[in-house]
């Protein structure tokens, strides 16, 4: 459940995410009280994206719950964070369906 809320709370702009870079190829996101389980499926889901040539994080520190996010784009694009939020949200989609299937299939 707490992935899910994670991925809410990313999704509808409560969680605390700073836009550190910006440039035309590239994005350096930090991403607060987060950890790899959220880095992974963010990832994930960018890599499914033909426009993303890279996207990886690391953890500044084992202790502190911050991820730097970086995003490199094989092209210009008008609007490349909404492009990445469309992403994690057809992502959420996935899962989503995932969730119900399983659901179906036990019987509640």
């Amino acid at each position: 459940m707490g992935i899910i809320i994670s991925i809410y709370r990313m999704v509808h702009n409560t969680m605390d995410i700073k836009v550190e870079k910006a440039g035309k190829y590239r994005l350096k996101l930090i991403i607060k009280g987060e950890d790899y389980t959220l880095g992974n499926l963010i990832q994930h889901a960018l890599m499914q994206n033909e426009n993303i040539e890279g996207a990886g994080f690391h953890i500044t520190h084992p202790l502190i719950k911050e991820m730097v996010f970086e995003i490199r784009l094989k092209k210009n694009l008008r609007k490349p964070l909404k492009i990445i939020v469309d992403d994690i949200e057809k992502f959420i989609d996935k899962i989503v369906n995932i969730k119900e299937e399983i659901i179906k299939e036990i019987g509640d």
